[in-house]
């Protein structure tokens, strides 16, 4: 997070910075519109996905989009705010 986005926006995790992409995604797989809350995927080429048989879902969609399972929204400057979780998880054994 940058020092002025900090200050000014309360609550956002930071800003995408290259290479790593973000996107926003409904259920369908379609990007959400600015604010509107969705699940968040991104795409690193430093960062490959868990196989999804390991996790019990789908992560990594291809053209390596890989599935977070948080829920959030970017607003107009880019900035993300995660509001919550796709799922549940419970981790056991850890």
């Amino acid at each position: 997070m940058d020092p002025e986005g900090a200050r000014t926006r309360p609550g956002a995790v930071g800003r995408p910075t290259p290479p790593v992409e973000v996107r926003i995604v409904g259920d369908d797989g379609r990007d959400r519109p600015t604010g509107e809350v969705g699940e968040v995927i991104t795409r690193n080429p430093g960062v490959t996905g868990v196989l999804p048989e390991s996790r019990g879902d789908r992560t990594d969609v291809g053209g390596g989009w890989l599935h977070t399972g948080d829920l959030g929204r970017l607003d107009a400057d880019g900035y993300l705010y995660i509001v919550g979780r796709k799922k549940e998880m419970v981790v056991r054994g850890a």
